[in-house]
């Protein structure tokens, strides 16, 4: 009774919540600043839900504004009231650093007769129950220079709260540093950039961009950092194995390391100490991590090598040099238990920590599963339909993949990590002119909406370790079930849903009932491989290899800050990187022989009282009568975000191109197949309708993702296409398409909606026959590998034929085809027995479809799904009838066997030898495994 009264009076009486916060910092010796800080909170403005439900402006009053905007700190607040509990308040703290250089220590330190443990901290965990206790010290961390820090704080509801105490912090310095493949030197009179086509690093003098110097390097150049005490650039090449250190001041080159391999193969990304000549470069396909010390000379004073796993791939350093962060492009595991990582390296002792993991919430074991099980067991509605519920009930595919690096913010606190996740609750659709328009559930799904692009921030504030951050979602979801998204408890990710996203030009509505979160973009957008931040770190840049686009988002809030995104003119972006005074962007190509220069200047103030403040885009959930697309099991209102004052595009320009080769190694035709296997934007390129799918969405640089799909043969994983697949015969596991071209003449259309004239027909092909590179395989004992090639020839060589190690075709013409035993009913994959149910509640046929690709089935004319959808009708197949796959360069692999369900190549053999009674012994398993690491 007393509760409901204190939120009564609350709708009726306007109280303050007072903050009374004493800003202290030494800048310099002889400069001290203090300054006092209250904060009022209106709760007639925070307590309304109608129009929005974000932390708004006007509910909280500065009372000292008039002496903040004189003190080095400028501190704002906004607050809300909480969707899930009457008794709490959210109170949104904004501290703003004014100064030029960073600060370090931020503690919020809060008297204990202030009230102090009525306080929770929900800045990287909105679910925490624990309130601060003494001595009531919140470490707020680092903030950069110009830059601004959110703290999300929980604040019990009372007739007079009051919060007093101080915030204490300290100058620092130092900046971390991300790989790239191009950087602005620290006075920003030079650009270098690689050059991977010509195995050249190429030299412009700024502001004028005329080419000053041109550097013969290693085989396929692809990395490149600074040394800036040496003033040395030091450059990874991927191809050559080696590193070229070069004087920046003379343009010369001083050494080139690696000559014998001996830091790996395939050295793409490289990091180089600012506080003595070290460099750290790692091997992507032995998955090591090297530490290289230089004498005065350049040359290798020392080095050792860190096991760090499979595909490393961008690194971060901390600005004091204590941590290296590695993401790893892949996931690990099988179907079943995978997930992905990031290796946390502590320096100088250079050793791995515990690894941050991304996790897939929808593994079968899982708590979170389990969770959801125990409440729809408890849920009469649900026990009506479904009786009782098991953890697999709920399991699918979900892992995150294609991590492309880890790219921390210019305070080093959160960390931004690019990729995606597979789910099975999507699935490959491929259809005909003909299929059956009453479905329902797969009507609003269009051919290519496949990758969405997500970004995975990570608190990095504690800097030996990553953690997910988590948001308060609970507001999605229909009071009755909002006990779904604490099972989940989902972390914050950002993804650019493209999923017939509804506007009115003042509104937009998210059908897409399954996490429909205000941080998601407004508009589509193809995967991501860099980011880069603005001045103060206000801003990030996220940059689309797939849709060729920046887009932009409010670093602080992490919401989008453009409704549609700044399209590049070239092709394939690889790389980015921002000039020291933030006011140029630079970014360079796969497939365009250039770089572009970008003007920044409009998020690049000389007055930085002009930098953006942080904003949030208004957002409530509501009921509406739009069609919606209900993909999972949390069940909710759309979400509908008010975008009138949101920025149609980024405020950028195109200003100038620097010509980065003359000369192309590529024949026009090639060229053009690898822009298109890359590329999935409608408005340049005819192969994609949608950004969400490209060929190299599933197949990155022509190898795979790490997982599975679900597809129309069935749940398969994805093959690598490396060393292309001209000598492979029939393609896909069941061997359902005859060549490559009669592949793209088929799925293009089928499964991405795209439409090719046939020159670009014959350039896909072409590329996909002969233009996808293998890589170079890892080092393995040679003894050993030749031993496993004898026991290659007389124990797999039959299955295994040709150049390319797979099934080959008979004289006929027709694949050759082996059933072995691994026909699989259920892979783990595609949505269980729960989503399909819901489906079936509103269309029977998709149910059907849905059913059927749950696990393996035989093919042919007779199959229903193909009769529903009208795609390309698929050759006779019974169940468990495949190719033996092509085994070039299969170390790469994530997942094995069609159905994805063993996670290594000496699990992959051991699993063959029983199967078909090969009678081998551990060390012949061991000597095969070195052989077929070569192919």
């Amino acid at each position: 009774m007393f509760k409901c009264a204190i939120s009564w009076l609350g709708r009726f009486l306007t109280y303050g919540l007072f903050v009374s916060l004493i800003v202290s910092a030494r800048a310099n010796a002889d400069e001290v600043l203090s300054q006092p800080f209250d904060l009022e909170v209106d709760m007639l403005k925070s307590e309304g839900h109608r129009s929005s439900i974000e932390p708004r402006l006007g509910t909280v009053q500065n009372l000292q504004a008039e002496a903040t905007a004189r003190s080095a700190l400028n501190i704002s607040a906004r607050a809300k009231a909480l969707a899930d509990t009457v008794e709490y308040l959210q109170v949104d703290v904004y501290i703003e650093n004014r100064r030029d250089y960073p600060v370090d220590a931020v503690v919020l330190n809060f008297d204990q007769d202030g009230g102090a443990g009525q306080i929770w901290d929900l800045t990287t965990d909105a679910y925490n129950k624990q309130p601060l206790a003494a001595p009531y010290a919140l470490k707020v961390g680092r903030i950069a220079a110009y830059g601004v820090k959110r703290v999300i704080l929980s604040v019990k509801k009372s007739l007079a709260p009051h919060l007093r105490g101080t915030i204490t912090l300290q100058p620092s310095s130092g900046e971390g540093q991300m790989t790239t493949d191009l950087l602005v030197s620290p006075a920003n009179d030079e650009l270098w950039a690689v050059s991977s086509d010509t195995n050249e690093v190429v030299a412009y003098a700024l502001p004028g961009k005329q080419e000053i110097a041109r550097l013969s390097v290693g085989a396929q150049p692809a990395g490149i950092a600074l040394q800036k005490a040496r003033d040395w650039i030091v450059v990874s090449s991927a191809k050559g194995n080696s590193l070229t250190v070069i004087d920046r001041r003379t343009k010369t080159v001083l050494s080139v390391l690696g000559n014998n391999e001996e830091f790996g193969r395939e050295l793409r990304y490289v990091l180089v100490s600012q506080k003595s000549p070290t460099i750290y470069v790692s091997s992507y396909v032995e998955g090591t991590l090297s530490e290289i010390k230089l004498n005065d000379a350049a040359q290798v004073a020392s080095s050792k090598t860190l096991k760090i796993g499979a595909r490393p791939t961008g690194m971060s350093m901390t600005f004091d040099e204590s941590q290296l962060y590695i993401a790893h492009f892949l996931p690990r595991g099988d179907i079943n238990h995978n997930e992905a990582w990031i290796s946390v390296v502590t320096l100088p002792k250079f050793v791995a920590e515990k690894d941050a993991v991304i996790e897939d919430h929808f593994n079968p074991d899982n708590p979170r599963m389990q969770c959801l099980a125990d409440f729809y067991n408890n849920y009469p509605p649900a026990k009506l339909i479904y009786g009782k519920l098991k953890a697999t009930d709920f399991s699918l595919e979900g892992t995150a993949s294609q991590l492309s690096g880890v790219f921390l913010d210019p305070a080093g606190q959160v960390a931004w990590v690019p990729g995606t996740r597979i789910t099975g609750a999507l699935v490959v659709l491929e259809r005909g002119q003909n299929a059956d328009k009453s479905l329902k559930r797969f009507g609003g799904l269009q051919p290519a909406q496949l990758s969405a692009p997500l970004i995975f921030p990570l608190d990095a504030s504690k800097k030996s370790e990553l953690n997910s951050i988590y948001t308060r979602d609970v507001e999605m979801a229909i009071p009755s079930l909002k006990n779904i998204v604490y099972c989940m408890r989902h972390p914050l990710e950002i993804e650019f849903i493209d999923r017939a996203l509804q506007s009115n030009g003042k509104e937009q509505t998210n059908p897409f009932l399954a996490y429909g979160v205000p941080h998601a973009g407004l508009t589509g957008l193809g995967l991501v491989n860099t980011i880069r931040f603005t001045k103060g770190g206000r801003f990030a840049l996220i940059l689309s290899h797939v849709s060729d686009e920046i887009a932009i988002y409010d670093a602080t809030t992490i919401n989008p800050a453009s409704q549609l995104h700044f399209q590049l003119s070239g092709s394939n972006p690889k790389g980015m990187t921002v000039s020291p005074d933030g006011k140029k962007i630079y970014v360079s190509y796969e497939n365009s022989d250039f770089i572009s220069e970008i003007d920044a200047s409009a998020y690049a103030p000389e007055e930085p009282s002009r930098l953006t403040a942080p904003y949030q885009i208004p957002y409530r959930y509501f009921p509406t009568t739009k069609a919606l697309v209900q993909l999972g099991g949390v069940v909710g209102f759309p979400l509908i975000r008010n975008i009138e004052k949101v920025a149609v595009k980024p405020a950028l320009q195109e200003t100038a191109r620097l010509k980065l080769r003359s000369t192309d190694p590529l024949s026009p035709e090639m060229r053009r197949g690898k822009t298109l296997f890359a590329s999935a934007n409608p408005d340049k390129y005819p192969v994609s309708m949608n950004r969400l799918g490209a060929c190299a969405s599933c197949h990155p640089d022509g190898g795979n993702d790490g997982t599975s799909w679900v597809t129309m043969e069935g749940p398969r994983r994805t093959i690598s296409l490396r060393g292309g697949v001209a000598d492979r015969g029939w393609l896909h596991s069941s061997a359902t398409h005859t060549n490559s071209h009669e592949f793209v003449e088929t799925i293009v259309p089928e499964r991405l909606g795209g439409k090719l004239e046939k020159s670009d027909l014959d350039a896909m092909a072409q590329y996909l026959d002969h233009g996808i590179p293998k890589l170079q395989s890892p080092r393995v004992d040679a003894v050993l590998a030749k031993r496993g090639e004898e026991l290659f020839q007389n124990n797999c060589a039959s299955c295994h034929r040709g150049t390319a190690h797979t099934s080959g075709v008979k004289a006929d013409g027709t694949p050759r085809l082996y059933n072995i035993g691994t026909a699989n009913p259920n892979h783990g994959v595609a949505a269980g027995r729960f989503s399909n149910t819901l489906i079936g509640l509103a269309d029977a046929k998709s149910k059907e479809i849905a059913e059927a690709l749950i696990g393996d089935r035989a093919l042919g004319g007779d199959d229903p799904i193909q009769a529903i959808l009208d795609y390309r009708p698929r050759p006779v197949r019974d169940v468990g009838q495949l190719k033996a796959p092509a085994l070039t360069n299969t170390f790469d692999n994530v997942v094995f066997f069609h159905d994805g369900s063993v996670d290594n190549l000496k699990g992959a053999i051991t699993r063959i030898n029983g199967l078909l009674g090969l009678s081998l012994t551990v060390d012949d398993i061991d000597a095969l495994e070195a052989y077929v690491t070569t192919l």
